[in-house]
C-alpha cells in the first residue's frame, strides 16, 4: 500500500508509480476480519493466467497471454479510525513482458463507504501518464461496484486500465508501462486465504454482469 493516508488526484510526477483501485485512508488493523491478500503467479498456464488472458483478450480485441499476474485484495476494510462499514476491492496486475494491464474489481455492493476523497486511477513516476476515474473524490465512487455506466468494459464492478501504449484502450490514456518484475512465485501469508475472483477455491466470484 502507498504510505500516504491523504489521497490526491493524480496530476504530476510522484516518487513512485501508483496504480490505485481505491486509494483512501483504509484501516487493516481496526478489526479482526480486515485483511490484505496477495498472490503472484508466474505460470502462464495457471487458471489465473488463463482467466486474465481470456478476459483481457475479450475486452481489448487483441490476444493477450500473460507471463506474470499479481492479484491483491483489500478484504472488508473500514475507513481509518472506524470499524464499519467495510469495503472490499481488488487489483489484478498482469503483463506478457510487452503489454501490461490492471483490472480493478469490486464485488457487487462491495464499496460501502467513501470519504469523498478516494482516488481511482494511476500515475507514472515521471508524470508521463496520468488517469483519474471521473468518480474519484466524489461520494459517488461507491457506484463502481454497482453501476456498469462507470465501467469501461460494460460490467458493473470491473474497470480495465491499459498500462501500455501498444494495445491502447481508446476510453482512457494508456501510456503507463510496467516492466515484468523478476520475482518468484509468492504464496499468500500462511494464515491468509487468497480472496480473488481469479482463484477457484473461494466463495467470492467475479462481479455480476
Amino acid at each position: 500500500s502507498f504510505n500516504d493516508h491523504i489521497a490526491w488526484l493524480f496530476s504530476s510526477r510522484t516518487s513512485v508509480s501508483i496504480v490505485a483501485p481505491f486509494w483512501s485512508d483504509v484501516d487493516v488493523i481496526a478489526n479482526s476480519i480486515s485483511n490484505i491478500f496477495y498472490h503472484v503467479y508466474n505460470d502462464s498456464l495457471s487458471s489465473v493466467a488463463r482467466k486474465a488472458s481470456s478476459e483481457i483478450t475479450a475486452y481489448t480485441g487483441v490476444f493477450f497471454k500473460p507471463s506474470w499476474v499479481l492479484v491483491a485484495t483489500w478484504d472488508r476494510v473500514p475507513e481509518y479510525m472506524t470499524n464499519f462499514p467495510l469495503n472490499t476491492f481488488q487489483v489484478v496486475l498482469t503483463t506478457d513482458g510487452i503489454s501490461s494491464y490492471a483490472l480493478f474489481n469490486y464485488p457487487r455492493n462491495g464499496l460501502k463507504w467513501d470519504d469523498s476523497n478516494a482516488v481511482v486511477g494511476y500515475v507514472t513516476r515521471d508524470g508521463s501518464a496520468i488517469y483519474n476515474h471521473p468518480l474519484s473524490q466524489t461520494s459517488s465512487v461507491v457506484l463502481l461496484a454497482t453501476d456498469a455506466t462507470f465501467s469501461n468494459v460494460g460490467i458493473a464492478g470491473r474497470f480495465l486500465a491499459c498500462l501500455t501504449s501498444s494495445n491502447a484502450d481508446s476510453s482512457q490514456n494508456c501510456n503507463l508501462t510496467l516492466t515484468k518484475p523478476g520475482v518468484p512465485d509468492t504464496p499468500p501469508p500462511p494464515t491468509a486465504k487468497t480472496m480473488s475472483p481469479y482463484d477457484v477455491d473461494v466463495a467470492w466470484t467475479a462481479p455480476a454482469m
